[in-house]
């Protein structure tokens, strides 16, 4: 794998962190057998994505929104970032910002901490035959509903 530009960029400094961490988390799971191998592969989806990810990580939760980090990962990857620096490996974490940006409060939405669709049936589904009807009788002048 050819080493990115910013490989010595302090700002990734958590980002090599993360990886490394998801690395360890990886050959724990090897160790354990076959009972951790949904767990490693997990992991490995979860290291791959912060590995491409091309800008800097300040928590988990920025990383919810790279696919194959959940919220276990990021509370996972909160904790061992409030370790790394209770520990000196990472200075104080920086000044949080005032409001998040207006993407990030999208992604914020949500139970899962993930943007939400609204429910649309594919076409010439059950789904949509019952809101066509529905949407059709909704159209007569003598509808109650």
């Amino acid at each position: 794998m050819a080493k990115r530009k910013h490989s010595d960029d302090p700002a990734f400094e958590i980002n090599r962190l993360f990886v490394q961490f998801l690395i360890e988390k990886e050959a724990e799971a090897l160790a354990r057998g076959e009972t951790g191998a949904r767990r490693r592969e997990v992991t490995r989806r979860a290291r791959v994505a912060v590995e491409a990810h091309d800008q800097p990580l300040r928590s988990g939760r920025d990383a919810l929104s790279l696919h194959g980090i959940g919220d276990m990962f990021a509370n996972m990857l909160d904790s061992e970032l409030q370790r790394w620096r209770d520990e000196g490996l990472l200075a104080a974490a920086p000044p949080a910002p005032s409001s998040p940006p207006p993407a990030a409060a999208s992604l914020v939405s949500g139970a899962a901490g993930r943007g939400q669709k609204a429910y649309v049936p594919r076409a010439r589904s059950g789904g949509y035959a019952l809101i066509r009807a529905l949407y059709k009788k909704s159209l007569a002048k003598d509808y109650c509903g």
